[in-house]
């Protein structure tokens, strides 16, 4: 099974990455006035420095469309980054509030190491607080994810059918790009693990998703969740 994911992982990489520079997609400042729903809540992810600077700013300005018992969701467990002293979700936490943002807008999700956690403990909160219109902020690729992630998740019964997901897109940078080609591999991997009865936890710590996420961190030369 290693093989056959790790050949798969080549397969695709030698495929895409040749081209993944040339369609780079530029940020849009109005892309905050598409949403054309009020949301019960607005998950911002953590990521790396400058993936959680753009997801709390764009956050932040999407305030407007929260119903007025909304709040937002950092998800993501606490990390530090050598070069960061302060932790990511603390980085998001200070950007929301100095847009005006109150602290009991914000709330903590704090198990989350990969996006499928992202998405299985940030619902499970939202949903213990009776929330079906959601928002997820982040570039194009990393959301196309969460889509995949909460449709199986639905079909499979894993995830309310009631709960809608709306985008909150950020800019896509080239290597955004590149990441999404290992990312989307460990992405369905996970989701097979998943439905065969293994917990996220077993998932994360299984020696193929440790080997090409280093294989990921070799060729990519940077840090990103």
């Amino acid at each position: 099974m290693e093989r056959k994911v790790l050949r798969q992982l080549l397969r695709k990489f030698n495929k895409k990455c040749s081209g993944v520079f040339l369609h780079h997609k530029s940020y849009k400042e109005s892309a905050h006035a598409n949403l054309m729903t009020t949301l019960h809540a607005i998950i911002v992810p953590t990521g790396d420095f400058n993936s959680d600077v753009k997801r709390a700013k764009q956050g932040e300005r999407e305030k407007s469309h929260l119903k007025d018992k909304g709040y937002y969701v950092i998800s993501g467990a606490l990390e530090e980054i050598s070069h960061i002293r302060e932790s990511q979700r603390y980085l998001i936490y200070k950007r929301l509030r100095r847009g005006d943002v109150k602290p009991s807008q914000i709330k903590i999700e704090g198990k989350s190491h990969d996006t499928l956690e992202n998405v299985l403990y940030s619902l499970q909160l939202i949903k213990e607080k009776g929330g079906r219109e959601v928002g997820i902020v982040s570039y194009p690729g990393h959301l196309d994810r969460f889509d995949d992630i909460i449709k199986y998740g639905q079909k499979k019964g894993w995830i309310d059918p009631s709960v809608r997901i709306h985008r909150i897109e950020t800019d896509e940078t080239n290597k955004d790009k590149l990441y999404e080609i290992f990312a989307n591999i460990l992405n369905k991997y996970k989701l097979k693990k998943l439905d065969q009865g293994k917990s996220p936890e077993q998932i994360r710590n299984e020696s193929l998703v440790r080997n090409i996420k280093k294989i990921k961190n070799h060729v990519l030369g940077f840090y990103k969740t």
